[in-house]
């Protein structure tokens, strides 16, 4: 689950990294934006970022949603709160680190765990 802002209003962008490189120049990142109101999977590639899907979402500061990610081969799918939200297919990074990222603000997690398929 991730929870966006603190008790001053503030919110930043929750990302959630997969495939990723040790130095993350490479890989996959999954983005919650309440700023931005969207959810978006990019891809790294040495440094340069790729939008693969933009999805509207409305995230308000200080709520909380649960997020699941399922990467299988070269599909990758993301659901927002129990729904499917991205599906995409890219076979550029099929291995790598897990890792979370807050940018731009305040961000929390919980209950976060990873799971061979």
């Amino acid at each position: 689950m991730v929870r966006f802002g603190g008790p001053d209003g503030t919110s930043g962008a929750g990302s959630v990294l997969l495939r990723a490189s040790a130095d993350t120049a490479d890989g996959y990142a999954v983005n919650l934006d309440p700023n931005l109101r969207t959810v978006r999977l990019f891809r790294k590639d040495g440094g340069a970022t790729t939008a693969l899907a933009d999805v509207p979402l409305l995230v308000r500061a200080g709520t909380t949603l649960p997020l699941r990610i399922r990467a299988r081969g070269s599909r990758i799918e993301v659901f927002v709160d129990g729904l499917p939200t991205i599906d995409v297919t890219d076979p550029r990074h099929a291995r790598g680190r897990i890792g979370l990222n807050v940018f731009g603000g305040r961000a929390a997690y919980q209950d976060t765990y990873v799971r061979a398929l």
